[in-house]
């Protein structure tokens, strides 16, 4: 999360140096102009004055320009050295972290090669900045093998922070996380990851064809596996249309698929891994009902594990088997879609507000 913070620090300071290189840029080019209208209107008046051969002052104001544009080149070579030094910084400072867990030897860490899918929060607090307010306040919550979740809540209200924590990508500063049981700080990571898998709201392809992307979790899935999904998610023939098919090359995505196909294929590569556990953070609304009912009935009915996804479609929330309600960090409510908008609870004023057709 530290590199969040610094990500988010970069991005203002480098928003006030666009500002400034625009301000210099106005700045040089008026400069430029007004010296060039000088040059012409002095060199002009000492030719008129017969100081100066026509000839002298077409010879100035070549030099003029000639060493003007050297000027913009010096100063257009200082920001990019600028910027290069920050971003060589910023590799360095990462270069310099010592590995979280060894790739290959997992030390006196525990090997959890097989869990169940259960997982704890145990008086979790969780913020960003030291001095900052809490993202996630003293919550506890347990999740049972299997069990379909969802985690919903106003606009930082901390569903995205509460997913990170679950999937051991933030360590919570107060509170523990345990895994079947385990303590999360006492396991390998590396391995766990083999069952647990967190899936961010940003898609992410690496270089290489649509099938190489998505084996990526488990290489020796075969390609019936991954057009059974394909099909289930409804993308199957959209795939097939490509030139190519499932060889088309990502780069960094093949043209004629949607942003909710790449979605689809995204999901589809963390289902081939089939894993134990499965997070969601923030799924892409789908604008299509048909492809995100497909979406949902892929995960909830046909799917094992236990999944935990935030804000899910609000025609899908009635088949979670509890939805829990978070504002302000904290956990406010839990139960099913009936019995909170049986209590005309937070949760139900938050379903009526958000202008759902259920309500």
């Amino acid at each position: 999360w530290k590199w969040e913070i610094a990500q988010t620090r970069y991005h203002i300071a480098y928003s006030e140096l666009l500002k400034i290189s625009l301000i210099s840029l106005v700045s040089s080019g008026t400069i430029r102009r007004m010296l060039g209208f000088s040059l012409l209107a002095f060199g002009s008046i000492l030719v008129l004055e017969h100081q100066l051969s026509i000839g002298g002052l077409v010879c100035v104001l070549l030099i003029g320009s000639l060493l003007m544009s050297n000027l913009v080149s010096l100063e257009e070579s200082w920001d990019l050295f600028q910027e290069s030094r920050n971003t060589a910084e910023r590799i360095e400072e990462v270069l310099e972290q010592p590995a979280s867990d060894s790739l290959s030897d997992p030390g006196k860490k525990m090997v959890l090669s097989a869990i169940r899918g259960g997982l704890q929060l145990e008086q979790v607090s969780f913020r960003y900045d030291p001095t900052g307010r809490y993202a996630i306040q003293h919550l506890d919550l347990e999740v049972q093998p299997g069990e379909k979740l969802a985690v919903l809540g106003p606009y930082g209200s901390g569903t995205s922070t509460l997913l990170k924590i679950m999937s051991g990508i933030y360590q919570p500063q107060q509170g523990r996380l345990f895994v079947d049981g385990f303590d999360i700080e006492d396991l390998w990571i590396p391995e766990l990851r083999k069952n647990l898998v967190f899936l961010p709201s940003e898609d992410c392809f690496f270089p290489g064809t649509i099938r190489e992307n998505l084996e990526i979790l488990n290489p020796s899935a075969d390609l019936e596996e991954i057009i059974e999904l394909s099909r289930a998610l409804g993308i199957h023939q959209s795939i097939h249309q490509l030139e190519m098919g499932y060889e088309a090359v990502m780069d960094p995505a093949p043209a004629g698929l949607s942003r909710e196909q790449l979605a689809c294929l995204a999901l589809i590569r963390l289902l081939i891994a089939q894993p134990k556990v499965i997070l969601i953070d923030n799924p892409l609304l789908f604008t299509d009902p048909e492809l995100g009912n497909r979406v949902h009935h892929v995960l909830v009915n046909q799917t094992q594990s236990t999944l935990v996804i935030t804000n899910p479609m609000f025609k899908t929330l009635p088949k979670f088997q509890r939805i829990i309600f978070l504002q302000d960090g904290r956990l406010e409510e839990e139960g099913t879609h009936e019995e909170l908008i049986a209590k005309e609870s937070l949760y139900h004023r938050w379903f009526i507000s958000s202008g759902n057709p259920m309500a």
